[in-house]
């Protein structure tokens, strides 16, 4: 099956978790021996000539006869927000749904149409990768565009004080960070730096934006994290704690950010003066991955229920 991945024409130039993601659908496809593309215009998917297109944000209808699958991993919040997201999301053929939140929104949006949509899931996951023991632990990784602004910022502060943070991402994005010494540079979020980045500091931070708890939709920083041996801190996110439970380490970000940057420091120190136990989190963190989570088996799963779906329209 040729599938292709399509991304909102305004995204073309700029730094995006759904730019990132298209590399990783790509090694992904590979894997699995499906060929995958991607790009930004209807015209980009014509020319390859797929059987399924992907679209991974709700800026894209569809407007091919294609098979056209909207990837809803976007929280309520946003997409309620922007008026052409709804009609856009009902253009599509079916739903990969990140949440169950986010499959009660949808169904109610359709509600009353006599258009019959398919349904499956997925999530914005990293492809496969093998397990390797990470070799030391250094100060935990956070990688991220800042597209909002304010997100954390008070906690990554106080972390880039204290010494216990790295910040990567576009360099004008981070300048409050940088004056702490926490900002480590740019980095090229679709290639192995990226990977390789996380596995040498072997600790990596995920932190959400309030709408991704509340949606219990979780964002891809969790699953390169894994993906990469990296042991992840992370906010009290529904989906981490019900897919990867106590293989992971947590904090409360309803706190105070002085009591939460404490909270990750006594986390940093723990795995350090414990990197067997740390070692073994990270190794049962990454099975479950393999097993569930990585873009290989969630595309499995997705085009076998395609497939079935399909016989019955």
């Amino acid at each position: 099956m040729r599938v292709f991945v399509q991304n909102p024409e305004r995204f073309r130039d700029k730094f995006s978790a759904e730019r990132e993601l298209i590399r990783r659908f790509e090694l992904a496809g590979k894997n699995l021996g499906i060929e995958i593309g991607g790009g930004f215009s209807a015209e980009e998917a014509r020319t390859f000539k797929p059987e399924l297109i992907l679209a991974t944000h709700p800026y894209v209808a569809k407007t091919e006869e294609t098979l056209t699958l909207g990837c809803l991993w976007n929280p309520i919040r946003f997409m309620e927000a922007v008026a052409e997201f709804k009609p856009n999301t009902r253009s599509y053929d079916g739903f990969l749904y990140a949440s169950e939140r986010l499959k009660e929104w949808t169904r109610d949006l359709v509600m009353g149409t006599t258009k019959h949509y398919l349904e499956s899931v997925l999530y914005p996951s990293s492809p496969r990768t093998p397990y390797s023991v990470p070799k030391r632990f250094e100060l935990p990784v956070y990688v991220g565009t800042n597209w909002d602004g304010e997100r954390h910022s008070a906690l990554l502060m106080e972390l880039a004080r204290r010494r216990y943070l790295r910040v990567y991402g576009p360099s004008s994005r981070w300048q409050r960070v940088r004056e702490l010494g926490g900002y480590y540079g740019e980095i090229e979020f679709g290639s192995d730096v990226l990977m390789n980045t996380y596995r040498e500091a072997a600790i990596g931070l995920c932190l959400h934006h309030s709408s991704h708890l509340e949606d219990a939709v979780p964002n891809m920083r969790v699953f390169e994290i894994i993906a990469s041996c990296a042991l992840p801190i992370c906010d009290q996110h529904d989906f981490i704690k019900n897919a990867f439970g106590d293989s992971v380490l947590y904090v409360d970000t309803g706190l105070s950010p002085e009591n939460v940057a404490q909270q990750i420091i006594d986390h940093v120190d723990w795995i350090r003066a414990h990197p067997r136990p740390a070692a073994e989190m990270i190794e049962q963190a990454h099975r479950t991955f393999c097993e569930q989570f990585c873009l290989e088996a969630l595309l499995t799963q997705l085009l076998e229920h395609v497939q079935r779906q399909s016989a019955r329209l």
